[in-house]
């Protein structure tokens, strides 16, 4: 199922999105919510379309999407 995303995370949603990013349940090289949000920002806004499974390894590993931007 391919759902659309319509409207923004509420202030509850970024904040359960940031405790678990930061979270034992997470890798510590892990992005917290600001830097997940520039490293998305980033991702959008760079020409092409760029494959999931490149960029979602970037949020895991924090050094590695810093080379990816």
């Amino acid at each position: 199922m391919n759902k659309k995303i319509s409207k923004p995370l509420s202030d509850e949603e970024l904040e359960k999105l940031d405790d678990f990013l930061l979270s034992d349940m997470t890798p510590d090289s892990c992005m917290d919510i600001s830097t997940l949000d520039g490293f998305l920002t980033c991702t959008v806004i760079t020409p092409g379309i760029t494959s999931q499974d490149k960029w979602l390894n970037g949020v895991w590993d924090m050094e590695d999407g810093v080379n990816y931007c």
